[in-house]
């Protein structure tokens, strides 16, 4: 695919079969100087005579320090055939394209490697999302169940948080967005609160640790991010914060749902640059934290669009979705990215992104069987982790298996799974008496998540 210069046309110091070394420019064209020629890039040429008699159409490479243009492949030509047309008189040559050159979004396109990284490139399309499952397909702990309780999460790596008089809900949803994505998060009022007390609040939670935000840079030389998703909810105006890891530096953006857009399928995006002051860890901790907030009271309303001391999650302008039983809000095909634009969102390889949400939480299920030679002498084992998590876990029992011989016939303090690192995990069940002691099937949900 060669490249394209705007009307570049030329006389060259020859005819014959040499190549085109440059003379002068054509009157109403532009010189390959004048038109930015790249020196050694791959142009497409026209050479003809005045009475068009002769003529080739060629390929080659231009020296921006010899002027010259090579005639490294001959395409077509006057004669029909693919050799160098000897010129009786100097023709003009013209820099074109040909429809090999041209893209064409309605057929398929030849491009090598190399062409196709660059167009991915052009088009933003290797951009990194800092987001973990913005796809919201990865729901490890709840399936699609609903969740009522704050801070639990519906999907993995996105939480529901409230304090409020209502009572809402959040799950994972099979329904396609607009990029593609067969899920969406789900939020639902099903007790409406419309009178909003000071330290209310509802929203959507997610949290990035410092290590897979470092490279923007927070305090250092703040770089420029974009956050863009989709979202379906009622008429109003909505706040997004942002957040440090302690809660002390806050950014409220804002954005709107017009009458024409209510309940229907939208992208919104909220461009600003980091914060330079402030504590932004750059480790495993928490970093920042994002919230879609759907309800929020005057203790944490703070102006929007700059950055500010103190934890607030909206504006005097927020909406109270928590007003009107019924109401539903969902949220889809979420990035973050560096920069002022944002690309088109990118579903995510589904087993790649469970890999990464297992770093957060994952089920463990185990068995164990042995011989205890006393009363009191624990049966032991140990396993590690299908995916490293970020720091140690803790644990929570999703399902207690069959057991037999155990102590005080209680398995929920003698039948004990506990992480000892990020990885690896001791499971053991105490006997009650001499003889063989069973556990089987216990499932376990292990925790390290930032919120």
């Amino acid at each position: 695919m060669a490249a394209f210069l705007d009307a570049c046309r030329f006389n060259p110091t020859a005819g014959g079969t040499t190549d085109w070394t440059y003379s002068s420019v054509v009157n109403g064209y532009q010189s390959p100087a004048s038109a930015n020629v790249t020196n050694g890039r791959l142009y497409k040429y026209r050479a003809e005579s005045a009475d068009l008699s002769q003529w080739e159409l060629g390929e080659g490479t231009y020296n921006n320090g010899t002027g010259v243009l090579t005639r490294t492949t001959v395409l077509f030509n006057s004669s029909g055939t693919t050799s160098k047309i000897n010129f009786s008189t100097v023709p003009q040559v013209a820099i074109v394209a040909l429809k090999s050159d041209l893209i064409s979004v309605e057929e398929a396109n030849g491009w090598t490697y190399l062409q196709k990284a660059r167009g991915r490139s052009n088009l933003d399309a290797l951009k990194k999302n800092f987001l973990i499952n913005g796809a919201m397909m990865v729901s490890l702990q709840n399936g699609s169940s609903s969740v009522t309780a704050s801070f639990a999460y519906p999907v993995e790596m996105f939480c529901l948080g409230f304090s409020n008089a209502g009572t809402q809900s959040a799950q994972q949803v099979a329904s396609y967005t607009p990029s593609g994505s067969p899920n969406r998060l789900r939020v639902t009022c099903s007790t409406a609160d419309a009178s909003v007390g000071a330290s209310d609040y509802c929203g959507i939670l997610t949290a990035i640790e410092g290590n897979q935000l470092a490279d923007l840079k927070f305090n250092a030389g703040a770089k420029q991010f974009i956050l863009q998703f989709g979202v379906r909810a009622p008429q109003g105006t909505y706040g997004v914060s942002f957040r440090n890891g302690s809660g002390a530096r806050s950014y409220v953006g804002e954005y709107s749902i017009s009458a024409g857009e209510a309940n229907s399928d939208v992208v919104k995006a909220i461009a600003l640059t980091g914060d330079t002051t402030g504590s932004w860890s750059t480790d495993n901790s928490l970093s920042m934290s994002i919230m879609w907030t759907l309800m929020c009271g005057s203790t944490y309303q703070a102006s929007a669009g700059a950055w500010t001391a103190g934890n607030f999650f909206g504006t005097s302008s927020q909406f109270n979705f928590m007003g009107t039983n019924g109401n539903v809000f969902e949220l889809f095909d979420v990035g973050l990215y560096e920069g002022d634009t944002a690309p088109v969102f990118q579903v995510p390889e589904p087993a790649l992104e469970t890999i990464k949400c297992m770093r957060y939480w994952q089920k463990f299920t185990w068995s164990i069987e042995g011989y205890a030679a006393s009363a009191n002498v624990r049966v032991a084992g140990t396993s590690s982790l299908a995916v490293p998590m970020r720091t140690q876990p803790s644990r929570t029992r999703i399902t207690t298996g069959s057991s037999s011989n155990i102590r005080g016939s209680d398995p929920a303090s003698f039948v004990l799974a506990n992480a000892v690192s990020d990885s690896q995990i001791v499971y053991s069940a105490e006997a009650a008496a001499t003889g063989n002691v069973q556990a089987l099937t216990f499932v376990e949900g292990f925790s390290a998540r930032l919120i």
